[in-house]
């Protein structure tokens, strides 16, 4: 851990686990603005790399590990505390704030991506 304020493995004193970052939470309809608002929260939080993919998983015995698992998990707790108890429920197993950030998008992203074809075929062809 770092007590330098820009590193990604530092962490002000009151942020904790139970910090709700953005609201209203992901939903069926929402992921747009959520992802974007998340994003903007994680990147003030110096966190942003953890979703991203430019800080991979370390392996257990790198002299990093431990401070990934920490902020890694506090990623992970911070994005379920922004998400709606049925999308929670399909999430809470995963370990790893990259996968959960995937996951996320691919589940939501697409689906907006068929109702804007289906949305362009029945009113603008």
């Amino acid at each position: 851990m770092s007590q330098n304020p820009t590193s990604t493995y530092y962490l002000h004193h009151r942020k904790s686990p139970g910090l709700v970052l953005v609201s209203p939470c992901l939903n069926e309809n929402n992921y747009h603005t959520w992802s974007r608002n998340m994003r903007c929260a994680l990147l003030s939080n110096n966190k942003l790399k953890f979703v991203d993919g430019s800080i991979i998983k370390l392996v257990n015995g790198s002299p990093l590990f431990d401070a990934w698992e920490i902020y890694n998990v506090m990623v992970l707790s911070w994005t379920t505390k922004t998400l709606c108890p049925q999308i929670v429920e399909n999430v809470v197993y995963i370990d790893d704030a990259k996968i959960m950030w995937e996951y996320l998008k691919e589940r939501f992203f697409s689906v907006i991506i068929l109702e804007f074809k289906i949305y362009c075929r029945k009113y603008i062809l």
